[in-house]
């Protein structure tokens, strides 16, 4: 064996292992606990109830799964008492509150991988 040879499979062996994909999601007891802070009554009211400033189309379309959120858009911080009773967010990811959702999403790339509804509104029939 040859001497590049050798420092090759060498390099290859410690090699770190590529990442590990992220599936960042609310679990359904997470929903359960998040919907329950907020509930009406509660004493914890979203923050849809403190901003009555109405969002544009474009802007309401992006709150989705897959979304991203322009970098200059004020979000509201988690509450604390309420981060203490879920476990932490995956390593980069972070939950905001916004309007009447609470977001998980990319710290840095603001890409919402998952929402949670606090305020259903009502389907209008056609």
């Amino acid at each position: 064996m040859t001497r590049s040879a050798f420092l090759g499979l060498f390099a290859a062996a410690f090699q770190p292992e590529p990442a590990k994909p992220v599936h960042a999601c609310f679990t359904d007891a997470e929903i359960h606990l998040i919907r329950d802070f907020f509930r009406p009554g509660g004493g914890n009211p979203p923050p849809s109830a403190q901003n009555r400033e109405p969002l544009t189309p474009a802007l309401a379309k992006q709150i989705r799964r897959g979304g991203i959120l322009p970098s200059n858009l004020a979000l509201s911080s988690f509450p604390a008492a309420l981060a203490r009773q879920l476990p932490p967010p995956p390593k980069d990811y972070e939950r905001v509150l916004f309007h009447r959702w609470v977001l998980l999403m990319h710290a840095s790339s603001r890409l919402i991988v998952d929402v949670v509804e606090l305020v259903h509104r009502p389907v209008q029939p056609d």
